[in-house]
C-alpha cells in the first residue's frame, strides 16, 4: 500500500500537465475565455477557423487548452482532439435560445464518445449579462441523463469581465487531479506498451503533435507529419495546418497537375512546400525517397531474376529435347539390328578388320 501511495504521489508532483478541450457552438465566446485566462483581460477576437492552443499555469497545474472552432463545418473535426483529454469545457451562449437544441445535440454527441468517458465536464453558461430569464437553458440540456457517473459542473460566466471563470476552472482542476490520481498506473502493459527487452516505449513531443495533426488531416503517412514537426517545429506546423483548414472552410482547394482536388493532407504538404526551404523539404522526404529507391531496386532485381529463370528454363528445355532426339535415334538403330542379324555380323566383322 505504501508503494502504491508513493507512486501516485510521485506521479502527481512530476506530471502536472492537463489537457483541456474547449468546445461549443460558434460565437459562444470560447476564444474570449481562452485569452482572458491567458492575459487576464478581454481582447478583440475573430472566429476560429481551425483551433487555438495555449498553455497556462493555474493553481499548480499546467493546462494545455485547445480552443476548437465551432462552425458547423469544423464540428466534425472535434473528435480528432479527443485523445488524451482529461477535462471538457463546453461553452454555451446563454442569450442564444434559438440554438439551445443544437448545443444540446452537440454536447451529448461529445459526451457519448468513448475516448472521453472519464473526462470531467465543465459547462460555462457564458454571456450572462445578455441572458433572459424566461428560458431554463440548464434544464434544456438534460445533463443528468447523459452525465450519470461523470463529474460535471454548470458555471455561469461573463467572458468579457472574467466573472465565474476562476471558480469554474478551479473546480475543473480539482476534479482532474482526483481523476489523475485514481486512474490506472500508466506503467502497466495495458496503458503503455513495452519493447521486447522490457523497456517502456517513449513517445517524443514531435510524435505526439505529429499524430494529432495527422488525425486532423486524415493523413495515413503519420511518419511524414511527425518528421515535419521535428524539422520545422510545432508552431510553424500548426500554422500551416490552420491555413489548410481555413482554405477548406472557404471552399478553395488546391489542384493537382491533372486538375483533381487534393486531399486535406496533400493540401497541407503543398502549402508546407511554400513555407520552408528546398533543403528542409528534401529532408522531410529523405526517408520516403530512400524507401522508394530501395523498392525500385528490389523490383528491378526481381525482374532480372525472373528473366534469368525464364532463359534458363528455355535452355533446359532445348537440352531435354536434344537428349530425347538422341535417344530416339539410338532406339531406331537398335531396332534395325534386332530385325537384321546379318547387319550385326557385318558390323562385327568390320570392327574386327579395324582392329587388325
Amino acid at each position: 500500500m505504501g508503494t502504491t501511495l508513493s507512486r501516485k504521489v510521485g506521479r502527481y508532483w512530476t506530471r502536472k500537465d492537463r489537457r483541456v478541450l474547449l468546445v461549443g457552438l460558434d460565437s459562444a465566446g470560447k476564444t474570449t475565455i481562452l485569452y482572458h485566462l491567458r492575459l487576464h483581460k478581454a481582447i478583440p477576437t475573430l472566429p476560429t477557423l481551425g483551433f487555438n492552443t495555449e498553455a497556462l499555469s493555474f493553481h499548480g497545474l499546467t493546462l494545455n487548452l485547445w480552443d476548437v472552432g465551432g462552425q458547423d463545418t469544423l464540428r466534425p473535426y472535434w473528435r480528432h482532439h479527443f485523445t488524451g483529454t482529461q477535462g471538457i469545457v463546453f461553452v454555451i451562449d446563454s442569450s442564444d435560445h434559438e440554438r439551445v437544441d443544437l448545443a444540446k445535440a452537440e454536447l451529448h454527441g461529445v459526451l457519448h464518445d468513448d475516448q472521453l468517458r472519464d473526462a470531467c465536464l465543465l459547462v460555462l453558461m457564458n454571456k450572462q449579462d445578455l441572458a433572459k430569464g424566461d428560458v431554463d437553458v440548464v434544464k434544456e440540456l438534460a445533463l443528468e441523463e447523459v452525465c450519470q457517473s461523470r463529474k460535471y459542473l454548470v458555471q455561469p460566466t461573463v467572458a468579457t469581465t472574467g466573472a465565474g471563470l476562476e471558480q469554474g476552472f478551479m473546480w475543473l482542476c480539482e476534479h482532474m487531479n482526483w481523476l489523475f490520481l485514481n486512474m490506472p498506473d500508466p506503467g502497466t502493459k495495458a496503458q503503455q506498451p513495452r519493447h521486447k527487452n522490457g523497456q517502456r516505449k517513449k513517445q517524443s513531443h514531435a510524435q505526439r503533435v505529429g499524430r494529432e495533426i495527422a488525425q486532423v488531416l486524415g493523413e495515413r503517412k503519420i511518419h511524414l507529419v511527425v518528421r515535419v514537426v521535428a524539422l520545422i517545429g510545432e508552431r510553424l506546423a500548426r500554422s500551416v495546418l490552420t491555413e489548410t483548414l481555413s482554405m477548406q472552410k472557404q471552399g478553395s482547394t488546391l489542384k493537382t497537375v491533372t486538375g483533381r482536388s487534393r486531399t486535406l493532407g496533400g493540401a497541407f504538404f503543398t502549402l508546407l512546400k511554400e513555407r520552408v526551404t528546398k533543403e528542409t523539404y528534401k529532408d522531410i522526404y529523405a526517408l520516403e525517397d530512400q524507401k522508394k529507391k530501395e523498392m525500385k531496386k528490389s523490383k528491378v532485381r526481381a525482374a532480372r531474376i525472373k528473366t534469368e529463370n525464364a532463359l534458363m528454363g528455355g535452355f533446359s528445355t532445348q537440352l531435354h529435347l536434344h537428349d530425347d532426339s538422341k535417344d530416339a535415334e539410338d532406339g531406331e538403330v537398335a531396332d534395325v539390328r534386332e530385325e537384321n542379324p546379318r547387319f550385326i555380323e557385318r558390323d562385327s566383322d568390320h570392327d574386327m578388320d579395324d582392329e587388325a
